[in-house]
């Protein structure tokens, strides 16, 4: 029948009962077993979706049962009492080679493949009831998964997906209340060095270099007035001499002015006098003109796109009024691939009228319109973009205040929580940013905290993927 239940059609019109039924991965065949010697036996069979084409892939004295393909469809494993115990086999597609992958005196039943086809779960009662385990193709390395005083019973694995995983490092970068680490060649040597803000009174920011393989020494130089906490630091070309310059703002409160700090190239900075009058900024060509324009965040008033005229001087050109628009960090990127930056904001600080954040989508000439999808209600204090899952769109690393940090994945237009969890609330995280610290192809994590030093996660997809 067809996926919606429409149009149901008989495949097969015998006596005997025929279960356990899989599609190959190419869809040109159906996996089953059936009895249809009568002896009391099942043996396994494939047919073509028509119900024609039976051919039977097992043939002795036993029961071949409970078939599953491999991603590739070049292998099956399947259960066989073959031996006097019910057993995991596995045979060429076209029932070739079969052998055993478990030899326990316990039942091993219901195999099935992992995604990427290196892994096989299964139920067993080796441990006196039913538990599932997971081995190697091989039948190596056979482990539990879930153990309870109940059975675990019908293993199966999800949809086939990117592998995603974070480890963290052991280095912590900047003083106690380190907030943010922003990633970029500060000395020009090739890899990516670290510029520090702090949200606490007294504590300067901090310039760290890379040694080229992650791992970040402090330059010793401090930066910044003692009064100030910040908020939001990007890096980017302010002055066109190409090198990596610093825009640190600060916590709207205060009262203080933001600070633009200049890369003589070498890693070392000076303050420009430069200001910005905005609470949260990201940078980019809004409008497609080819200069530097910014989205900001307007404490208690909305966002506006601020367009350069190319020679440093700004314009509004678009506004959103929202007097809930509160601390939260601002995000430009080409979310839908249309080929113009879209925005996304987050809002955090739910007690004095935060609200979910929002995904506003850009019409290529730097005006926004707000897609409505509800996302990130937590106190997210940052984002950070990147691919994560590597799967060929931009993703999103949200900063909470008030639980651990999660990854959101961009699928069909919508983002998605993937599940990960980072951290703990109690940590408080800063400012996020997203970077290939190791070399490895994979976007790595650096999240500022309140109350500690900022900690590195690194990507494990491509590795994992290796």
């Amino acid at each position: 029948m067809n996926v919606d239940g429409s149009d149901p059609r008989r495949l097969t019109n015998t006596e005997a009962a025929e279960d356990h039924l899989a599609w190959s991965p190419d869809g040109n065949q159906i996996l089953f077993d059936a009895d249809y010697d009568g002896d009391g036996f099942y043996e396994i069979y494939t047919m073509k979706p028509d119900g024609t084409g039976v051919a039977r892939l097992t043939a002795n004295a036993a029961n071949d049962q409970f078939a599953d393909w491999s991603p590739d469809g070049a292998l099956i494993a399947f259960s066989s009492d073959r031996n006097g115990n019910w057993d995991i086999f596995v045979m060429d597609a076209d029932g070739a080679n079969q052998h055993p992958l478990t030899s326990s005196p316990n039942w091993e039943l219901f195999p099935a493949w992992s995604p990427d086809g290196s892994q096989i779960i299964f139920q067993t009662r080796r441990d006196g009831n039913f538990e599932l385990y997971v081995m190697g193709v091989d039948g190596s390395q056979p482990r539990l998964l879930a153990a309870s005083p109940a059975n675990e019973l019908w293993p199966s694995w999800g949809l086939a997906a990117p592998l995603l995983s974070l480890e963290k490092s052991n280095q912590e970068l900047g003083m106690s209340h380190t907030y943010q680490a922003a990633i970029g060649d500060l000395d020009g040597d090739g890899d990516l060095d670290a510029f520090i803000v702090c949200h606490q009174f007294s504590l300067p920011s901090q310039i760290y270099l890379n040694d080229g393989s992650g791992l970040f020494t402090a330059t010793g130089q401090d930066l910044g007035d003692a009064r100030l906490s910040a908020a939001d630091l990007n890096l980017l070309d302010v002055n066109g001499d190409g090198y990596v310059d610093a825009h640190v703002l600060y916590y709207s409160p205060s009262g203080l002015p933001d600070q633009v700090y200049l890369n003589d190239g070498q890693a070392t900075f000076h303050d420009s006098g430069l200001a910005l009058e905005e609470d949260f900024i990201a940078w980019g060509d809004i409008n497609g003109d080819g200069d530097m324009d910014y989205f900001g965040k307007r404490w208690g008033q909305g966002y506006v796109a601020m367009l350069n005229d190319g020679a440093g001087q700004f314009t509004e050109y678009w506004q959103m009024a929202d007097s809930r628009a509160t601390v939260g960090d601002v995000a430009l990127a080409d979310f839908d691939a249309d080929g113009d930056l879209d925005a996304l904001v987050a809002n955090g600080f739910r007690e004095i009228g935060g609200f979910p954040s929002r995904y506003l989508v850009n019409d290529g000439s730097g005006k926004f319109t707000d897609s409505e999808q509800v996302l990130f209600e937590t106190l997210g204090a940052s984002l950070a973009v990147g691919d994560l899952d590597l799967d060929g769109d931009l993703d999103v690393f949200v900063a909470n205040m008030d639980r651990p940090n999660q990854v959101w994945l961009y699928q069909d237009g919508q983002f998605i929580n993937s599940g990960l969890q980072l951290g703990n609330a109690s940590e408080m995280s800063g400012r996020a940013t997203l970077a290939d610290l190791d070399g490895d192809g994979g976007p790595d994590v650096i999240v500022g905290r309140f109350r500690g030093g900022a900690e590195v996660w690194f990507n494990l997809a491509t590795i994992n993927e290796k």
